[in-house]
């Protein structure tokens, strides 16, 4: 995760993994109030044909509910066959950013690549797609599913929307009165940094706090989405940082 000073939270939580088979794997986390992407190289398969992964050698940053939007409204729109080839890059945290990008390998054929930019290091992901076979004009032909890139931005829409945020909300509310109270028994003053501030709080408000707040994002992912039934207009989403080609 990045480094930030011992006197703020650095709270994670598990929400999926994704492999791509002789590329990388991926694991996806809630980090504090932002979504973590970390991406390990692959290295072999062992004596049982179990695919090896180098976990010293990854790559891992942190996108903010912007660059979630990003994702998401740039794998929705490659789903519905409104992007045949894009590249979107995402400034992150430090010198590190992300690539999603689609570029076709053949006809009618395409791969979309999430990739992790750090330290002059890039690590790429490679995202699954299932043929299937379909009958047009009198003739079976094959066509390609897009089910590894469908289902990370389901992940992606399941961050924006806060579903099964509640555990790692509380996590971090925990995380930040341990802070809060080892600085006080440190004769320091404590800091703010995190959404809910009040040490006397409870489970159920902060999950009050969290049913608030996901109001709120829930707003703003339905403006985005109103917004984007017109068009999507980059500057108007306050985008203007990303590269858009």
């Amino acid at each position: 995760m990045p480094q930030y000073p011992s006197n703020r939270t650095q709270t994670d939580t598990q929400i999926r993994n994704f492999y791509s088979d002789g590329m990388s794997y991926m694991n996806i986390r809630f980090y504090n109030m932002n979504l973590s992407f970390h991406l390990n190289p692959f290295m072999g398969k062992d004596n049982n044909g179990r695919s090896q992964y180098n976990m010293q050698n990854g790559a891992q940053t942190t996108v903010n509910f912007e660059g979630a939007f990003t994702l998401w409204k740039t794998g929705t729109d490659i789903l519905e066959g409104k992007l045949q080839e894009v590249t979107v890059v995402i400034p992150c945290y430090g010198d590190a950013s992300i690539k999603l990008e689609r570029k076709a390998t053949g006809p009618n054929m395409y791969d979309t690549i999430f990739s992790i930019m750090k330290a002059g290091n890039t690590v790429p992901f490679k995202f699954s797609v299932t043929p299937y076979q379909v009958k047009e004009n009198g003739t079976m032909i094959t066509k390609y599913l897009d089910s590894g890139l469908g289902a990370f931005v389901k992940t992606i829409e399941g961050y924006l929307t806060g579903i099964n945020a509640d555990r790692h909300l509380n996590k971090l509310t925990d995380d930040f009165i341990k802070i809060q109270n080892q600085k006080q028994q440190e004769g320091a003053p404590a800091q703010q940094n995190a959404p809910q501030q009040n040490p006397n709080y409870s489970q159920n408000n902060n999950r009050g706090n969290w049913n608030r707040n996901n109001r709120y994002r829930n707003n703003r992912y339905n403006n985005y989405q109103t917004n984007s039934n017109n068009g999507w207009n980059q500057n108007a989403q306050n985008m203007s940082n990303y590269s858009l080609q």
